[in-house]
C-alpha cells in the first residue's frame, strides 16, 4: 500500500515509541518531545538512567530529520527520538555515543555549514559543541572531543573540552582523528591529491603533536563510499582496530585495519550482493561486535516501446 500526502505528513509529524508487550504505542508530538519522552518514561515506573541504549539511528522525510535513541529496559523495548529538525534545509546526523554513557554528539548542517552539536542522552541540554567540524570522536574518559575543521591552512585537527567548549588546535595535514584510549597515540588519515586530480588515503598514527606520521594501510579513493574525498576510519574501544566500509567491486564490505600495523583484512563477504554502506560504522563497547547500515542495492532495465511515435 502506498501511503498518501497526508499519510507521509502524520509519519513524519510524529514519533512513535513501540513498547514491546506492554502498552500499545505511544505518539510523540515533536514539540513536546523531551516532556512527553519523560512522561512515559515515568508513567512506565522507568527512570531515564535505567534505560539501556542499544543503538542510535537517523532518519530525514521532507517534513524534517531527526536522530532515535534505541533503547531496551527489564519491561520495555522501543526508542525515544531525542532530537528533531523541522526545517528541511537542515540536516542531522552521524551520532556518537560519549563512552561515558551521557552524552551524544552530532553533526548538524544548516545553511551549507555543517557543525558539531551535543545532546544528553534524554534529549534534554541541546547545543553547539563546534560551528565548523566534522568527523568527532571521543576520548576514551568523554571529556574531549576530536575532530576535522577545514581552515585557510587546509583541513586540521582540533579538539574541544566538551564542559567548557574550549577548542585547542592538534595537527593540520590531516584528517579523522581518533584517539587511543590511553591517548597515547592519534589515528589519522592523510589526504594524498595527485597531480591530475585523483584522491588517495595514508591510515596511519602519530605518538604526539608534533610527531612522525606513522603509515599503517594506504587505501584508494576509489574504494571510499559515496565520497572518495571522505574515509572515516573508527576505532575499537579496546584500541586495537580501525575499521571502515570500503567498496569492492560492485558491493560494499567492512575492513578492519590492526593498529599494530598488521595487514587490512575484511570482516564480511558480500561477494554476489550488491551492497552499500555508506554511513560510519560503530563498536560495542566491548570491541566484539559492530553495527552498520547495510542497504541492498537492485536495478531493472525497462524497454519502453512507442516513446517515438
Amino acid at each position: 500500500m502506498i501511503a498518501d500526502e497526508d499519510d507521509l505528513a502524520d509519519q513524519c509529524d510524529r514519533a512513535i515509541i513501540d513498547l514491546v508487550d506492554y502498552i500499545d504505542p505511544v505518539l510523540i508530538k515533536p514539540d513536546d518531545l523531551r516532556v512527553h519522552a519523560r512522561i512515559v518514561v515515568a508513567t512506565l515506573g522507568i527512570e531515564i538512567e535505567d534505560l539501556l541504549p542499544i543503538l542510535l539511528s537517523q532518519r530525514r522525510c521532507e517534513h524534517g530529520a531527526w536522530l532515535e535513541l534505541h533503547f531496551r529496559s527489564k519491561l520495555v523495548i522501543g526508542q525515544l527520538v531525542i532530537t528533531f529538525e523541522r526545517d528541511p534545509a537542515v540536516s542531522v546526523g552521524v551520532p556518537v555515543w560519549s563512552p561515558a554513557g551521557n552524552e551524544i554528539v552530532f553533526i548538524l548542517t544548516r545553511q551549507g555549514q555543517t557543525g558539531l552539536s551535543l545532546i544528553n542522552r534524554d534529549g534534554s541540554g541541546l547545543r553547539q559543541l563546534i560551528p565548523l567540524g566534522v568527523g568527532a570522536s571521543w576520548s576514551a574518559d568523554g571529556k574531549w572531543v576530536y575532530y576535522s575543521r577545514a581552515t585557510t591552512d587546509g583541513l586540521c585537527i582540533e579538539k574541544v573540552l566538551v564542559e567548557s567548549g574550549s577548542a585547542i588546535p592538534v595537527r593540520c595535514g590531516l584528517s579523522a582523528p581518533a584517539p587511543a584510549p590511553d591517548e597515547a597515540a592519534l589515528y589519522l588519515v592523510r589526504v594524498l591529491i595527485k597531480s591530475n586530480g585523483i584522491v588517495d588515503h595514508e591510515i596511519g598514527s602519530v605518538r604526539n603533536a608534533n610527531g612522525a606520521f606513522t603509515v599503517l594501510a594506504r587505501v584508494t579513493g576509489s574504494r571510499a563510499p559515496v565520497n572518495r574525498s571522505s574515509l572515516v576510519p573508527v576505532l575499537s574501544p579496546d584500541g586495537k582496530w580501525l575499521t571502515m566500509p570500503l567498496l569492492d567491486g560492485d558491493t560494499t564490505n567492512i575492513w578492519v585495519q590492526p593498529t599494530s600495523g598488521d595487514a587490512m583484512r575484511p570482516l564480511t563477504d558480500f561477494s554476489g550482493r550488491s551492497v552499500m554502506i555508506a554511513r560510519r560504522v560503530s563498536w560495542s563497547p566491548d570491541s566484539k561486535y559492530l553495527y552498520a547500515a547495510v542497504a541492498d542495492t537492485d536495478a531493472d532495465i525497462v524497454l519502453f516501446d512507442g516513446l517515438l511515435r
